[in-house]
């Protein structure tokens, strides 16, 4: 009897604390209906926890954006989560959340899981287009949508901007044609020109010349300032220099392909009867810098050393040459001699190499 009596004593007390509490009961998401729309639904307080509740004031499970009196909240299985910052939407839009809260006062680019977007007072609206910004710099939108797709030109108040892969390249000089117009491009703003800049004209020459055959970065200035080469069509210094230093070049590697060219027959294997040192020589007379001389002469000594099979054939192969030139004029005899010291003092071949290409020699 006295436990009955305390049982309901017991509910008599909490049945008066959830009638006259200001609270709602909380209650688990998986036992509570599951609603889509945030049409009529309030956020009120229930213990430490924020939750969404209907017209009825029954507790819901609802996941989106829902309002109180005191602002606009993100709701996930029916609780306002405070840590939570995105791009959330509800029955009237995708809102600008931060820190759980709807910020009406956003107005920069912002993520989801859709893309990013450009807020107007915290709202996507769907309809902006142009160019704007957040902390990771400048964007062109479509749609309230950045375009990660777009390259070419698009404009904000600010001005005109090149824009690569949806960005603004505020590291891009030089110009551009897009859209049927020219323009000049400084630190990423584009101006509007009548011609297109010769400057960009120059760089597709370095790129197309450089397929048929290798050069030297100066000798490729001299080529595009040498009017007797290319007539009206000649190029400034100003845009040569630009040409060279902006079609992506690797001068060491244009230099080591023409070293290539020198050393081997088309083959690729048979040495051509050209020694180490004048190759450098040649090298220099192309107009290649010690730098880019010195890179490319370290790839063929680890190819070729110096006491390798490859420089005594290719001494062999000038020493035949010589003797061959000695067979076809019948006032010129050389010996064995004679023939190595040729092949070390204009030839520029080692002692070694020239000793091997004389004694060997077909007289």
């Amino acid at each position: 009897m006295r436990n009955t009596l305390v049982w309901l004593l017991v509910a008599v007390i909490t049945m008066a604390i959830v009638v006259s509490s200001p609270y709602v009961v909380k209650t688990s998401a998986a036992s509570l209906p599951t609603v889509k729309s945030c049409k009529g639904l309030t956020v009120k307080q229930s213990g430490k926890d924020w939750v969404t509740v209907n017209a009825k004031g029954d507790q819901v499970n609802y996941t989106g954006v829902a309002q109180n009196n005191l602002g606009w909240w993100r709701v996930e299985n029916g609780k306002v989560n405070f840590k939570s910052t995105g791009v959330y939407q509800n029955d009237y839009g995708w809102w600008r959340v931060e820190t759980g809260k709807v910020n009406f006062k956003a107005n920069k680019i912002y993520q989801n899981s859709y893309g990013w977007w450009k807020t107007t007072d915290g709202k996507v609206t769907f309809k902006e287009n142009g160019v704007f910004q957040n902390d990771l710099g400048w964007w062109k939108v479509k749609d309230s949508k950045v375009d990660f797709s777009f390259t070419g030109i698009a404009s904000n108040q600010f001005g005109s901007w090149y824009i690569e892969d949806g960005k603004v390249r505020f590291d891009k000089n030089g110009s551009v044609k897009y859209d049927g117009k020219y323009y000049i491009i400084e630190n990423g703003k584009a101006t509007p020109t009548d011609q297109r800049d010769r400057r960009e004209e120059a760089v597709e020459v370095v790129k197309e010349t450089l397929k048929e055959y290798p050069m030297s970065r100066a000798a490729m200035i001299d080529l595009l300032t040498d009017k007797e080469a290319l007539g009206e069509d000649v190029f400034t210094k100003e845009e040569a220099t630009y040409g060279v230093d902006h079609a992506g070049v690797n001068w060491d590697d244009q230099a080591f392909l023409a070293a290539t060219l020198y050393l081997l027959e088309e083959d690729a294997e048979t040495p051509t009867g050209l020694s180490r040192a004048l190759l450098k020589e040649i090298l220099k007379e192309d107009l290649y810098t010690d730098s880019n001389i010195n890179s490319c002469l370290s790839k063929i000594d680890k190819d070729y050393p110096e006491d390798s099979n490859f420089w005594k054939q290719s001494a062999l192969i000038s020493a035949q040459i010589i003797a061959d030139a000695d067979k076809e004029d019948p006032d010129v005899s050389f010996t064995r001699d004679d023939i190595k010291n040729a092949l070390i003092d204009y030839l520029l071949f080692t002692e070694a190499q020239a000793a091997y290409g004389a004694q060997n020699v077909k007289l």
